[in-house]
């Protein structure tokens, strides 16, 4: 809904980031909100970046069938 403000919004996302497995969690949470590159995470992970990219495609993905689950 465009009328909900941070403020409803906020504690929605924090119990849908909680319900996600954690190494999906601590990708959104270090790209997303920590603002760290997707090359700089497939480089620590070990992995290409095209495939840190899929993983942060398949996270988002749970995220938001969690939040429309909830919501």
């Amino acid at each position: 809904d465009d009328q909900r403000t941070w403020k409803e919004l906020e504690p929605m996302l924090d119990a849908a980031l909680a319900q996600l497995p954690e190494e999906d969690r601590d990708v959104i949470v270090a790209h997303f909100l920590v603002g760290r590159p997707q090359k700089d995470l497939a480089r620590e992970a070990g992995v290409a970046p095209g495939t840190m990219s899929r993983r942060i495609d398949a996270a988002l993905n749970m995220l938001a069938k969690t939040l429309k689950a909830t919501s």
